[in-house]
């Protein structure tokens, strides 16, 4: 059976010898009987790890903590650079606060964690020469070259750690904080995604608008064709025969109207008489014997033309 009861004071014996000494040992049991592991003090605040400007540096701001019975205080922030992100994968690195037993120290540390495709937490160590407590957990992303406050998750509430003096208040405040930028940082996103694609949008609608006016365009010069068509499609009949039997054509034009006669042998022996209105092009043709005395053909063709539709009817009488 071991009794331990301190602290009374010593005694100088006869050699000068103070008779009861305590080890730090005997401290250390008395101080975990008291506090639990943990981040200490009623400052909601205390080692709270925050992303600093931007950049690759976290700040662990002052504070204190127990682990067995060991005591670390710090009465000042502290600036710590993180590691910038692997090019291709990303990562977790954990804060954490250690008492090391062997080396006789405690402090803040940064346990690097390594990247993958699927990262997990560093674990941490708890042995008889080394004690860990989580602070906070830090995703970094592959590539990453700055941090918010987004990428870090606050581990000082929980399993392993217990935050002394830290009220449903406070609870309540720094869930409400993490929320609030939470939100900010989706709603920016989305602003910038939205005017992204708002930006795309009317890029597409500008090609689509010149791709439209190139149609127009073509439709147009093939409108234009078509009416060139049927106009040389009607002289080259009329044309083509006066060449073949060696007749003359005379022609009269108008704005509306076309007057063709053909002569042979100074007797007209043809005549066609073209109209032309808006929509509908009116064609009459007459050919006569070799002496002009007796009607041989007199044919009308009539042409509609729409928007999408030439219709061409020819009548003889």
């Amino acid at each position: 059976m071991s009794i331990t009861y301190f602290p009374f004071d010593a005694v100088v014996d006869s050699d000068g010898n103070y008779d009861r000494t305590y080890t730090s040992e005997q401290f250390a049991l008395y101080f975990s009987k008291l506090f639990s592991n943990g981040v200490y003090g009623a400052d909601s605040t205390g080692l709270q790890v925050t992303a600093l400007n931007g950049n690759m540096y976290i700040t662990v701001a002052a504070g204190a903590f127990f682990i067995n019975g060991r005591f670390y205080a710090n009465d000042e922030d502290e600036n710590i650079l993180i590691t910038a992100g692997d090019v291709h994968y990303g990562r977790y690195d954990r804060v954490v606060a250690r008492a090391d037993f062997v080396n006789r120290m405690c402090g803040v540390y940064v346990l690097e964690g390594t990247p993958s495709a699927n990262p997990t937490e560093p674990n941490l160590t708890q042995t008889a020469d080394r004690f860990e407590i989580p602070l906070a957990t830090i995703y970094v992303a592959s590539g990453a070259t700055s941090l918010t406050q987004y990428n870090i998750t606050d581990e000082r509430i929980g399993v392993y750690c217990t935050l002394t003096g830290f009220t449903a208040s406070d609870y309540f405040t720094a869930y409400s904080k993490a929320y609030q930028q939470f939100s900010d940082e989706v709603q920016e996103k989305m602003n910038t995604q939205f005017s992204a694609q708002e930006n795309k949008t009317n890029a597409q609608l500008a090609n689509q608008q010149v791709e439209f006016s190139h149609l127009q365009s073509a439709v147009n010069e093939w409108y234009q064709g078509v009416l060139n068509d049927i106009s040389q499609l009607q002289t080259f009949d009329f044309d083509n025969i006066a060449s073949r039997i060696g007749a003359t054509v005379t022609s009269n034009i108008t704005d509306t109207v076309i007057t063709e006669t053909m002569v042979l042998n100074k007797v007209k022996i043809a005549e066609r008489i073209t109209n032309i209105g808006d929509t509908v092009i009116r064609c009459v043709t007459k050919a006569w014997d070799s002496d002009g005395s007796h009607v041989l053909l007199n044919s009308t063709t009539e042409t509609t033309i729409t928007d999408d539709v030439i219709t061409s009817v020819v009548s003889q009488n």
